[in-house]
């Protein structure tokens, strides 16, 4: 029994979102589950007419704050995606059971072969302006390396209203269905991803699942899938966050951009760095896709049945 979770458009909403409706689509089917009841949202959503319920979340900071972790702490247990995000809820005062999952992202994302061209296209993508995502820093990062290059490109898939006049900027505004997703990963050779912090991450898991590697720093969650070994990893600092919905105490990833720029142009000089780990990335985060992960997350809640 699904309960308590704000529906959103899917077209315009984040990762959340996007699993809820993953997860919904398999656990209609698990009849041993009808009595339990699950909280899927953010840890600012409570339903105090609920007793009891298994809360399934995420977070993108190092800190909640207290009076959210009393707030958690009437959850029968927490489910979050990474050990990084358990320790970040435990070390804040939770203390419920929390347990690990998989985030996942539909089995349509899978590896597909590069196609060769002359251009290198770079993929930047982020549903809506948040200023975690910091994907205007994305912007600058590539035009500070490539600013009036024609042979390299940055494609931006957003549901934001964005206007950028650079020629060899293209824009794809508002909601793609699965196949034009696939496509779009298809065209592009490598993701950049400048957000401080990730809950999970679906456009670097799908990106990487199509063998198309990742540019991101190694923070919380995304530490746990992206490595030196199948992505391009950022530097970074830590820094308090700018916005107010994270409140005080926690932290956030920060970049500088010489560093992003560094590897920016470094893949720009020598396209087999990419088609080197491009398969690499697509097996590392073949857990993650939901015949894998979803089946292993309904496992795990009904020991709380």
């Amino acid at each position: 029994m699904l309960t308590n979770f704000q529906n959103f458009r899917p077209e315009i909403a984040g990762g959340l979102t996007e699993i809820y409706y993953i997860f919904k689509s398999y656990i209609d089917k698990e009849r041993e589950l009808d009595d339990l009841l699950i909280d899927f949202g953010g840890v600012h959503y409570f339903n105090p007419d609920l007793i009891n319920p298994i809360k399934i979340t995420m977070w993108e900071t190092t800190r909640i704050h207290l009076s959210l972790a009393l707030t958690l702490n009437k959850n029968k247990a927490l489910f979050v995606p990474s050990l990084a995000l358990m320790y970040v809820f435990s070390a804040s005062g939770v203390n419920r059971p929390i347990e690990i999952f998989d985030g996942f992202i539909d089995d349509c994302y899978s590896y597909r072969d590069h196609i060769k061209k002359n251009k290198l296209i770079i993929g930047l993508a982020y549903n809506v302006n948040f200023t975690r995502k910091n994907q205007y820093f994305a912007i600058e990062c590539f035009l500070e390396a490539f600013k009036g290059d024609q042979d390299v490109e940055l494609w931006i898939k957003t549901n934001e209203e964005l206007k950028i006049e650079e020629k060899n900027i293209k824009v794809f505004n508002g909601f793609l269905t699965k196949e034009q997703m696939l496509d779009w990963y298809e065209q592009i050779d490598v993701c950049l991803s400048t957000s401080r912090a990730e809950g999970i991450g679906l456009f670097n898991l799908q990106s990487m699942a199509c063998g198309r590697p990742i540019i991101t720093n190694n923070f919380l969650t995304v530490g746990e899938y992206a490595n030196e070994n199948n992505s391009f990893i950022i530097p970074h600092a830590l820094i308090s966050p700018t916005d107010h919905v994270f409140g005080k105490g926690g932290l956030w990833a920060d970049m500088k951009k010489e560093d992003v720029v560094y590897i920016l142009k470094r893949i720009y000089n020598d396209r087999n760095l990419i088609y080197n780990i491009s398969k690499k990335a697509s097996e590392d985060v073949k857990k993650y896709k939901a015949s894998v992960a979803v089946p292993k997350l309904i496992q795990q809640l009904k020991k709380y049945v």
